[in-house]
């Protein structure tokens, strides 16, 4: 059971640049408050910005403020907080090239600073010299265990069913055994407005998703992933031998439950099964093997605003076998 209480932040901006020429660009997230440009050393008025989204501030290096430019700004979906935290959408992830032909949200993230990996194909993020296995992945705030399929080559995240994923390195002593990063992926909070589904096909697997909205505070969200290994590429793996047989697939099936008790309280239950089946027979060596694994989770996250920030309770469960 863990419990998280967020406060406010009174504001927060993304990133900044200045040029030769004294003009500067100050790129904030989200806020609709006044700001004081006097932490830049100059003692000049203040001025009110309101944005429901993020927005771009250029202003010239003078004694005294006296145009404002807001503009919309294009956003790649990927936005860093002041202590270095990383959110990126996931959906903006398509834009990426992707070898296999989906978007694969572990990947994505070797892109960033600081993260090396040592193949094109495996799903590791090594961070800032750590291991692998010192990183710690969550679902929906639920840590799994060797949430990977294939050995690596595919991440056990249904693209179509999380909206945006979240990036910390963990270079502090809270994280003593896991020194690497943090990476949670959230999923869609916001309730299902009408019923549609989305199907995604790929090189290696097919995977889909569903909405369905119950009643006017309440919604279900269904989403499933499977591998056509088997079906594509079973004469490349086998061949014209009849000796030989090699099997390979995996799935992954997702439920989130919503339910909009009233404006401050919302109850989220989250459900993950990811399943891993190979078969290896080769019959003149007399080998006949068969290996299955997978992860398991399971939590109900309770969520309450508060005047000044967010309360979050969650009891789970989580299991690898």
């Amino acid at each position: 059971i863990s419990s998280t209480l967020t406060p406010y932040k009174p504001i927060k901006f993304s990133r900044f640049s200045s040029f030769s020429t004294g003009i500067f660009k100050i790129f904030f997230n989200k806020i609709s408050q006044g700001f004081n440009s006097g932490w830049i050393y100059q003692q000049w008025k203040s001025g009110i910005a309101t944005c429901s989204g993020s927005f771009e501030v250029n202003a010239a290096l003078n004694n005294e403020i006296e145009d404002v430019f807001v503009d919309e700004l294009n956003s790649s979906g990927l936005n860093f907080d002041v202590s270095g935290v990383a959110q990126w959408n996931i959906e903006k992830m398509s834009e990426l090239p992707s070898l296999t032909g989906t978007v694969e949200p572990i990947r994505s993230l070797q892109l960033l600073p600081g993260v090396q990996t040592t193949a094109e194909i495996t799903s590791g993020l090594y961070v800032q010299g750590c291991d692998n296995s010192h990183n710690v992945i969550c679902l929906d705030g639920v840590p799994g265990y060797y949430p990977v399929h294939l050995l690596g080559f595919f991440s056990t995240f249904n693209p179509l069913h999380y909206q945006n994923i979240l990036f910390k390195k963990n270079a502090e002593a809270l994280s003593s055994n896991r020194l690497g990063a943090s990476v949670n992926v959230m999923s869609y909070d916001a309730l299902p407005e009408k019923v549609e589904g989305t199907v995604d096909l790929g090189l290696l697997s097919v995977q889909t998703t569903l909405s369905v909205p119950i009643k006017d505070r309440m919604g279900v969200i269904l989403s499933g992933r499977y591998s056509n290994v088997n079906l594509l590429y079973d004469d490349l793996l086998n061949g014209k031998y009849a000796h030989r047989n090699i099997k390979y697939s995996f799935h992954d099936l997702n439920l989130k439950y919503c339910w909009s008790i009233n404006s401050d309280n919302n109850l989220f239950v989250n459900c993950y099964k990811g399943i891993d089946n190979s078969k290896l027979s080769f019959k003149e060596f007399q080998i006949d093997s068969k290996l299955n694994w997978g992860n398991q989770t399971t939590s109900i996250n309770w969520q309450r605003t508060l005047k000044n920030g967010m309360l979050e309770c969650v009891l789970y469960n989580t299991s690898y076998s």
